[in-house]
């Protein structure tokens, strides 16, 4: 089992970008959770931070091993 943690600043001026893929995410959870599948995780969760101006997105994720 592989777990995870990454952050990643969002480019200045891409904020709004990062709304609409959160809303398209969440809209098409469905296919999200066969993506998830193919790719053996087990659990994917993306929070997203703005401290001090600066908006970041966090990943956390368990990806199991097969068998």
């Amino acid at each position: 089992m592989r777990i995870e943690l990454s952050r990643f600043r969002v480019k200045p001026g891409k904020s709004a970008r990062v709304d609409e893929w959160l809303k398209m995410l969440n809209e098409r959870v469905a296919e999200c959770v066969q993506t998830l599948d193919r790719e053996q995780m087990k659990l994917e969760v993306i929070f997203r931070e703005i401290v001090d101006g600066i908006d970041c997105l966090h990943w956390v994720s368990i990806q199991g091993d097969e068998g």
